[in-house]
């Protein structure tokens, strides 16, 4: 009832990025960036497992709402947040991060600001590697499969028997019959959700990463189903020269940053960056 009330309000479609996830407290601010779908609402568990004194503002993406169109290139997404954490925190060192899709943007972000002359003191990447984890699909129907199949049922054959509007009519039932998604979730929502991811994927496909001098450190999941786990940083060596700290956390990919597992995360959140303000942070290979 809460939801349908707020979104019977008319909102503003001059869209900021900058979400105040937890806005109070006297430690420098953390700026982490949405992953694929574009909210930060995944977030708030880690912010408040943090703690009161731990500022955490969300970067959300341009076009979420449907008031403006989404941003379809990596470089221009993170410009664009660059001018809203600027607005919070003028000068660095900065602290960044993202989980799943948006270390990609997390990434550039520091590539840019570092180009800058600005300092980042803390890249903190969630359980994702530089690689898309997926190839190409091959047409609408291989992409939901790819998208939603692991978490649920999904016939490739049934889906390419119906059109594109019909196919994602179907995803959705079948989600909310699997109570994968809320039941008051509307075709147009969803669809418009989709309409996001796809163009945030295509956006990574043909974005190409360059070797990063500083330092990143990798919060790598337990529980990897990852393609490209096979490599203990998820591939991050390949481009940054400061060196990559790989910390395992409990959970999966999804699980990480829930509870019981997100008291976790955060400690370890909480310990580099307290090594960063005593000037202790390692900017060489390490695993912890």
């Amino acid at each position: 009832g809460l939801a349908s009330a707020l979104r019977q309000l008319q909102l503003s479609p001059d869209e900021t990025p900058l979400v105040s996830i937890q806005p109070k407290g006297n430690a420098a601010p953390l700026f982490f960036i949405h992953p694929s779908g574009g909210s930060v609402h995944w977030y708030t568990d880690l912010a408040s497992a943090l703690g009161k004194n731990q500022p955490f503002f969300g970067l959300q993406a341009i076009g979420l709402t449907g008031k403006n169109p989404i941003q379809t290139q990596i470089d221009v997404m993170a410009a664009t947040y660059i001018q809203a954490i600027r607005s919070q925190q003028p000068e660095g060192p900065y602290r960044i991060g993202s989980w799943s899709l948006g270390v990609i943007i997390a990434y550039e972000i520091a590539q840019q600001l570092s180009a800058q002359g600005e300092e980042i003191a803390f890249l903190g990447l969630l359980d994702q590697g530089p690689n898309l984890p997926h190839e190409k699909p091959e047409d609408d129907a291989d992409y939901l499969v790819q998208v939603f199949g692991q978490n649920i049922p999904l016939d490739l054959q049934e889906l390419r028997c119906l059109d594109s509007e019909n196919q994602v009519r179907r995803v959705l039932e079948i989600a909310k019959r699997e109570h994968f998604v809320y039941p008051q979730i509307s075709f147009e929502q969803f669809n418009h959700f989709i309409h996001i991811l796809r163009t945030q994927t295509e956006a990574w496909r043909n974005y190409h990463p360059k070797s990063y001098s500083g330092h990143v450190t990798l919060f790598r999941a337990i529980e990897q189903d990852h393609p490209n786990c096979a490599t203990r940083d998820l591939g991050w060596s390949a481009l940054v020269q400061g060196g990559v700290s790989v910390i395992d956390v409990p959970g999966d990919h999804l699980t990480m940053l829930h509870p019981p597992h997100i008291k976790k995360l955060a400690d370890q959140v909480k310990q580099c960056l307290a090594e960063i303000k005593d000037n202790s942070v390692q900017v060489f290979q390490t695993d912890r």
